[in-house]
């Protein structure tokens, strides 16, 4: 008996242990926050291991940050501190912490708080972005799904629909394509989102080009291409060169971004210009603008901080006009459907009316 309940004691810590671990994989702002303050620690000659038990003595350290430090706290007498923090951190912030812990860890640090502050402003700026249209879609949805047939069911019962106006018909159609169709056709959708999601940063190759315009993929694309970006030049600024950096970025990447990765590797050796190289269509056409008038003026590595910033600038940006439009036509779609099913409605109505009288 006590074999069993040290059993479930301890797949009970797995399940806490594997959900704490995705919980902070999934928050970069308290990454960005721990990072920085284990930084500014470091960067005082405090020993990491101090640092890091006076972060979890603190009161002002999160939940979700204090499961990763009494973990970091318990593995470090045993391994190095990025192999403590493997699986607990995205590979890009880990990358940087592996190339700086022997000499430079509080830059790498620095760095790695830099790369979670721009995911965490990325990704803020999205879903800022994308929750009024979904919440519009949601809404709107289920009450053109339900109103119109609730109001015209009570219409039938009054006036055969061959006397109705030929507006009135088609709503009525609607409405029972909806009650027929409206749960396969919504479990499809979520089915396909839910498929282009997990595609989107596996799916490679020459095939996979063709369908870059596919909303859910320019999006992503969009997405991840500053944080690419950035984990690049981070570790530029941590005296790796460029080709290198690329290499080392593509080991710890998905399939779809380490094929552009590989293809960027590959011009930089072949000696084309780094402008050239890295035009593989992950970043934007601005950037790369951007990247050849550095390259020209001969300032590019005195500048990769300030070219980083621009863009992620534009990316935000891009996000924000991005969801905008969205929203607009999200607007646009639902009024003009609740336009037509109100003008149905109201058609009905009137020629149940006039039959009356």
């Amino acid at each position: 008996m006590a074999a069993i309940t040290l059993r479930w004691r301890d797949m009970l810590d797995n399940v806490a242990t594997a959900a704490n671990r995705l919980r902070f994989r999934l928050a970069p702002g308290a990454r960005a926050r721990f990072w920085g303050r284990l930084s500014a620690l470091c960067g005082a000659d405090i020993a990491i291991g101090a640092a890091v038990e006076f972060l979890l003595s603190s009161r002002t350290t999160d939940s979700v940050t204090r499961s990763f430090i009494k973990h970091l706290n318990t593995a470090l007498r045993q391994r190095s501190f990025a192999a403590a923090a493997s699986g607990w951190v995205p590979p890009e912030e880990l990358l940087i912490i592996e190339v700086t812990q022997e000499s430079r860890i509080a830059d790498g640090m620095a760095q790695a708080s830099r790369i979670a502050a721009v995911r965490q402003k990325l990704r803020s700026t999205l879903i800022s972005g994308l929750m009024y249209p979904i919440i519009l879609l949601v809404v709107g949805s289920v009450a053109l799904a339900l109103l119109p047939g609730i109001a015209l069911d009570v219409m039938i019962e009054v006036l055969d629909p061959e006397d109705w106006p030929p507006v009135s018909v088609s709503v009525l159609a609607m409405s029972d394509f909806i009650a027929a169709w409206g749960l396969p056709l919504a479990a499809a959708t979520v089915m396909i989102l839910i498929a282009s999601i997990v595609a989107a940063p596996r799916w490679s190759g020459t095939v996979r080009g063709y369908f870059d315009w596919y909303p859910i993929f320019a999006l992503y694309r969009h997405f991840t291409g500053p944080e690419v970006l950035n984990a690049w030049i981070a570790l530029m600024t941590a005296d790796i060169t460029r080709a290198k950096a690329l290499e080392r970025l593509e080991s710890n990447l998905p399939p779809y971004l380490a094929s552009h990765i590989r293809t960027m590797t590959r011009g930089l050796y072949k000696g084309d210009p780094v402008e050239v190289a890295l035009d593989t269509g992950l970043f934007s056409l601005q950037t790369i603008d951007d990247l050849r008038v550095y390259q020209k003026a001969g300032v590019f590595d005195e500048n990769v901080e300030r070219f980083s910033a621009d863009d992620i600038d534009r990316a935000l940006k891009r996000l924000e006009a991005a969801t905008r439009v969205l929203a607009s036509l999200m607007l646009l779609l639902i009024g003009a459907l609740a336009v037509w099913v109100y003008i149905g409605i109201a058609r009905v109505a009137f020629s149940v009316q006039q039959s009356i009288f």
